[in-house]
This record gives C-alpha cells, structure tokens and sequence, in this order.
C-alpha cells in the first residue's frame, strides 16, 4: 500500500465520528437528566423546625401515678425555631388536643399545661407527640415526643 492511498483513505472516519456522536449524546442526556433532577429539588417539603420540647409530668393522686383526673403534664419549648402555633397539634396516645398553646407564637420559654381532668386521660408510659403540619397535603412531622411517668 501507498503512502498516498492511505492519506486518501476514508475508512476510519465513519467509527470515529461514530464515538463522538455517542459521546454528544451521553452529554446532552446527562444535561437534560441533570436538569430535571435539580428543578424538582426546588419543589421539596420544606423542612420542618428544628426545636426542642421538654416534657414534665405531675400525677395529682399523690402516688406518684397517672390515672387519677388531674394528672398533668406540661410542655415548654426550650430551644429552637420560633414556630407557627396553627402548624402544632399535640397528641396524647393518639388523641389530638385543640390548639393548646397560648400564644400565636410558640418559641423558647412558650409552655402549655395539659390537665386531664376535660380531655384524654393520662396513664403511665402515655406518649406525647408534637407535630409539625407544613401546608396543606404535605405530610406532619413529629418534632417533639415524651413519655408520662418518665
């Protein structure tokens, strides 16, 4: 074989533009993917508060119980982000109370008091639970929990 003739010869063109069309069309793929995967991530739950509950339980039968009416336990938020009072619910074993806090506002030093003399009756190892609802049919998440008698 000439020199010549291999200069003028075209067989190799047809892979190597081959690999760079694959290699166009990987790029352009993974751009498009890319893409999508980053414009979802703007329309994600936002994330819930970040807050710490503490929770102090008084038995009112005077042995050191719950199941006697009068039984409370009191929930004071410590630390953390200031926090919607409409986006709390406080739930005793499952049972919602109804907008216990006292303030529009529930931040560092808010407290409520639960008595169970006109609601859910508290019993030992009952657990409390403060949840977060964000908006509408977005989905409530615990931020707080505490145990009676603990």
């Amino acid at each position: 074989m000439k020199v010549g003739e291999l200069i003028r010869s075209e067989q190799a063109v047809s892979p190597v533009i081959g690999v760079i069309l694959m290699v166009a069309i990987t790029v352009i793929l993974a751009a498009v993917i890319g893409t999508f995967v980053l414009g979802l991530g703007s329309s994600t739950q936002p994330a819930a508060p970040n807050a710490y509950f503490e929770f102090e339980f008084t038995p009112s039968g005077g042995n050191g119980f719950a199941g006697v009416d009068g039984d409370e336990v009191e929930i004071t938020h410590k630390s953390g982000d200031i926090i919607d009072r409409s986006r709390l619910t406080v739930f005793i074993e499952g049972a919602e109370l109804s907008s216990p806090w006292p303030t529009t506002k529930v931040q560092a030093g808010t407290t409520y008091t639960y008595n169970d003399n006109g609601g859910p009756d508290l019993a030992d190892e009952d657990t409390v639970r403060i949840v977060w609802e964000p908006e509408e049919g977005e989905s409530s998440t615990t931020i707080g929990t505490g145990t009676v008698g603990e």
